[in-house]
């Protein structure tokens, strides 16, 4: 068997595994830590291969059975917002004993017949994902490896022929007998089933761009802070790493680029989605001569403080998360960017006794001038760059995230001050998280809406967010 069909093989039972319980990047370095025998180019290679199947989506709707018996613990303290709350304990630790006597070693004689669709769908995916010549592709599906450079609606219009054996049979090769499930799929529709919930979009949002965006990885971008631009771009040009600016401010590289060595993280630069680094827009209405209170009330690991400090200046900040583990990241990061002067709480933001955790001296709550709420969510603004969470998304899944929204807003706008303002920011693409959301507070706080956009990155290899800038009306 050559290599290549092994690396179908493995990536196939990875797949088979993996139930999205965890980050899909967690899993795969435990498997890989279980067994040595892979090198590191057969560990790039396998990942790849699980990436592209994931970035279909829903393309082909196939549900797996899971052949597992050994489960892994959801590892990690995830710090991107919505994200799933995956437990803060260390990634456990598995040797290949257990991988072995718990699960099927991965082989050709455990791959069973229904496994050829599934190998058809790894191969299809690599296909749709690349765009230059594959070395796999070639050896196991040169007519397409020729054809890498068309667009990905014309690759879906090629997948979908040569899968359909009915209308036309493949060559009798042994990689060349893959049918692909029967599914609502078109030649001029596959794409759009990438993503299916077309309706459920907010305004504005292009479906088939957005599909399109799935099938490449995102670009890594820093945010320069002030003063240092001479400085960063001085760096990157002695290490001559290629970069392109978006703006004055945010550079892209990448996803692989390594700067860990290159550049101060937090002190010079941030690493910062562009569409993140696009909130600066709404804040900077709010810039004045007078200090302002501003509470971070979902921080998580900081980013948005610091760019609230960056483009507001002197201001009295407080932040709060639910994670201590993600609290002290924040400390980290601020002790690297020069900020001193804050108040961090611990704080569960659906509790009714929310204002004890924040002002624990008072009876009555603090009141803020500017509240800035990075709401969990569904993440699916940012699901191109962990596409497994895409793939098992459940549209029921929705219902626990606005409730969630809806929870930690009626217990934090009480806190903005009259005259003040709340800024509510999603990483979601959905309209029942965003726009909806703003109406039903809108009408039940009786705020003010004064600015609303859907931050769009898919066309700029980004994330897409969400935000909305909304005042108090004064007494």
């Amino acid at each position: 068997m050559s290599r290549y069909y092994s690396y179908l093989n493995t990536s196939a039972g990875i797949i088979r595994r993996y139930n999205g319980d965890q980050p899909l990047a967690a899993f795969l370095k435990s498997f890989f830590a279980a067994d040595k025998k892979y090198g590191s180019k057969d560990r790039k290679q396998i990942s790849h291969l699980c990436y592209c199947y994931y970035r279909t989506g829903k393309m082909f709707r196939v549900h797996l059975p899971s052949v597992r018996k050994f489960k892994l613990s959801p590892v990690g303290g995830d710090t991107n917002r919505g994200r799933p709350p995956w437990a803060v304990s260390s990634p456990p630790t598995v040797t290949k004993t257990m991988w072995q006597s718990e699960m099927r070693p991965i082989h050709a004689s455990n791959i069973s017949a229904d496994s050829d669709t599934l190998h058809a769908h790894i191969l299809a995916g690599l296909f749709l994902c690349s765009s230059q010549p594959d070395e796999m592709l070639q050896h196991l599906k040169p007519a397409w490896n020729e054809k890498v450079h068309l667009s990905v609606e014309e690759k879906c219009e090629i997948v979908n022929k040569s899968y359909n054996t009915a209308n036309n049979p493949p060559p009798a090769t042994p990689y060349s007998q893959f049918t692909i499930h029967q599914s609502p799929i078109t030649n001029h529709q596959s794409l759009l089933h990438v993503f299916p919930w077309k309706s459920a979009l907010s305004e504005g949002i292009d479906h088939s761009l957005f599909c399109r965006s799935f099938f490449t990885q995102p670009d890594l971008f820093i945010r320069i802070r002030p003063g240092y631009k001479a400085i960063v771009q001085q760096k990157l040009d002695a290490r001559k790493i290629p970069y392109r600016f978006l703006n004055e401010n945010c550079i892209a590289f990448s996803n692989t680029t390594k700067l860990d060595a290159v550049i101060e993280a937090d002190r010079e630069a941030v690493v910062q989605d562009y569409s993140s680094q696009q909130v600066a827009a709404f804040l900077k209405p709010l810039q004045g001569d007078q200090q302002l209170s501003v509470w971070d009330c979902c921080a998580a690991s900081g980013g948005k403080s610091i760019l609230a400090k960056d483009t507001l200046k002197d201001i009295q900040l407080t932040v709060s998360d639910i994670r201590k583990s993600i609290l002290i990241n924040l400390e980290k990061r601020f002790a690297a960017a020069g900020i001193k002067a804050y108040t961090a709480k611990v704080a569960d933001l659906t509790s009714p006794s929310l204002t004890s955790h924040l002002s624990p001296l008072t009876s009555h709550p603090p009141l803020f001038d500017l509240i800035i709420c990075d709401a969990p969510c569904s993440g699916s603004g940012t699901w191109a760059r962990t596409p497994e969470q895409l793939y098992y998304w459940k549209e029921e899944s929705l219902d626990y995230y606005t409730t969630l929204q809806r929870k930690i807003l009626s217990n934090v706008i009480p806190s903005v001050k009259p005259g003040g303002h709340l800024l509510y920011i999603t990483c979601s693409v959905f309209k029942r998280e965003n726009e909806a959301m703003v109406d039903e507070i809108k009408k039940r706080f009786n705020l003010k809406l004064l600015k609303m956009e859907v931050l769009k990155g898919y066309d700029k290899k980004a994330d897409t967010l969400f935000a909305a800038l909304l005042t108090v009306p004064a007494c």
